[in-house]
């Protein structure tokens, strides 16, 4: 299911933006110092663990949400009935860990965009998250690395995508120094991304 940006979601004001997270919080941190009234507004932070985007949530005063578990799963059914994600224009994962499940995408209804440390679809799906990526990339003998900003569907990193930025390997990296580069990309990258979906969204 590759969700287009169509007239089901047609702006035309400040988009409420619900950001979810798993890890520090970098991408977070970027898109709050970054907020403008007449693009975004970040209403809340949704976690599933407790981690440092907590933290940066605490220091710019947004609200968080945490994802309680029922019978050892995520329970996506308590976020489908809070005020904060219904008023929500656009629930970006930023470091989300978890599968997002294919009913809590269908009960949202409206957009989701995900940011991935590839340039997919190449080293994208299943397994394919933190380190795992920029060592796939080295093994493969890329020459390019990168993030992708792509709207969330019902598989894993499937989605249309929105935009991407790219930088070349330096073979002399690790993969987590190589990972530490790509990640400077993906806060632009959202911004990016941000841009254009409202573009699309305020002509329909």
């Amino acid at each position: 299911m590759n969700s287009p940006i169509n007239s089901k979601f047609r702006i035309s004001k400040c988009l409420n933006i619900c950001v979810f997270a798993s890890g520090g919080g970098g991408n977070l941190k970027y898109l709050i110092e970054r907020q403008d009234s007449t693009l975004f507004e970040i209403s809340c932070l949704v976690v599933d663990v407790r981690c440092g985007a907590e933290s940066v949530a605490a220091q710019y005063d947004v609200p968080v949400l945490k994802i309680e578990s029922r019978d050892g799963k995520l329970n996506f059914d308590q976020l489908a009935d809070t005020e904060k994600i219904i008023n929500s224009d656009i629930i970006i994962l930023a470091g989300f860990m978890p599968i997002v499940p294919r009913l809590f995408i269908k009960q949202y209804g409206k957009l989701m965009l995900n940011t991935h440390p590839s340039l997919l679809p190449k080293h994208g799906g299943k397994g394919m998250y933190g380190v795992s990526v920029q060592e796939s990339v080295i093994k493969s003998g890329d020459l390019i690395a990168g993030c992708t900003c792509h709207i969330v569907d019902e598989g894993i990193d499937t989605g249309r995508i929105i935009c991407q930025s790219q930088i070349s390997v330096d073979t002399n990296l690790s993969p987590w120094e190589l990972g530490g580069q790509v990640f400077l990309l993906e806060g632009p990258n959202l911004l990016n991304a941000l841009n254009i979906v409202k573009e699309k969204m305020e002509k329909g």
